[in-house]
């Protein structure tokens, strides 16, 4: 992605923002005025664009795509969460595909993507309280509360948000959500590598290319979108050597899972899709309290995770779109 200078790109933001944010959403009980496939008819994806808001590890980049409809017809503004070492690039047309009609923002999670980096090992829950940050940067509260997305890391990001700002978040879904046995942790624990040194993040890059290359081109993922996105997966919040601090806080929360999960109260729709972690998804759905499985095997990733949003554009739309927007049958807390 090339981003224009930050101080110009919060700028071309304001406008919309200001339209965006200054009246509350509409009840969650009120039917939709303007439904997808109506918007999908009256013409083309709203446009994409970028700006940057403080937060506790410095300046958060977003994407953002606003509705070109009266915001009485829109649905509850959504947050996309990226999985590790993506950034909000790994979503793709799914940003404008959601926004034909509700404001539609996923950020870069802190040290990725165009997001400055934590100089520290921070744990989820660190993460959750940046997009909080920026949340309420972006006008969002209590009072104007949010659904959230969160694939891969950022479905754990997506939870602890909703323990530690319950009022701010009113739907979840997740996909990846990563729940393994112990002794399936602790491999990925152990071969997780910290980086020493930008020429050994690049070493990494291109030693996993080659692979990367065939299960896009496989997948028929559009060139430029998963260039797009493999070149945002280096930039690591301009701190390189902070690359895998995602994983490592994954890992962690993924020894807690039993703790945290059942803590979330919000409806929540878990998202298995085919992926290399889908298995662990439908795993988790026992530890939610109000929550429902969905397995998703014809939505595939194939060898890979991170082409899915880009190929499964509208199926993946539909399915966010069929839980956000219709009435919730509260699920029977797990035994």
């Amino acid at each position: 992605m090339t981003s224009l200078p930050r101080a110009l790109t919060a700028g071309l933001c304001a406008v919309a923002l200001a339209t965006v944010i200054a009246t509350p959403s509409p009840s969650p009980s009120a039917k939709p005025t303007v439904t997808a496939a109506t918007a999908q008819r009256a013409g083309p994806r709203p446009k994409i664009r970028h700006g940057y808001v403080d937060a506790r590890f410095g300046q958060l980049h977003y994407a953002i795509s606003v509705p070109d409809l009266p915001r009485s017809q829109q649905q509850r503004p959504l947050i996309l969460l990226h999985q590790t070492p993506n950034s909000s690039a790994e979503f793709g047309p799914l940003i404008s595909e959601m926004a034909r009609n509700r404001v539609t923002i996923a950020l870069d999670s802190p040290g990725y993507g165009g997001s400055d980096a934590p100089l520290s090992q921070p744990r989820i829950e660190d993460y959750a309280e940046a997009i909080a940050d920026a949340l309420r940067a972006l006008g969002y509260s209590a009072n104007n509360p949010v659904d959230v997305f969160g694939n891969h890391t950022g479905a754990f990001v997506a939870t602890a948000l909703a323990n530690q700002h319950p009022a701010m978040v009113r739907r979840l879904a997740l996909a990846g959500v990563f729940v393994v046995p112990d002794a399936e942790l602790q491999q990925y624990v152990t071969r997780l590598k910290h980086p020493a040194s930008s020429a050994e993040v690049f070493q990494i890059f291109c030693t996993h290319m080659p692979r990367a290359e065939k299960n896009y081109t496989q997948q028929k993922v559009p060139d430029d979108e998963w260039g797009t996105m493999r070149a945002e997966s280096l930039l690591s919040g301009r701190l390189l050597r902070s690359r895998e601090y995602g994983h490592t806080a994954a890992f962690d929360y993924a020894a807690r899972v039993n703790v945290e999960l059942p803590r979330v109260r919000q409806p929540t729709l878990l998202m298995a899709l085919d992926d290399k972690i889908g298995e662990a998804t439908i795993r988790s759905a026992s530890l939610f309290r109000n929550a429902k499985l969905l397995d998703l095997p014809n939505i595939t990733a194939g060898d890979g995770v991170d082409g899915l949003f880009m190929t499964h554009t509208n199926e993946v739309a539909q399915v966010l779109r069929d839980f956000f927007d219709r009435p919730w049958v509260a699920q029977r807390p797990k035994a």
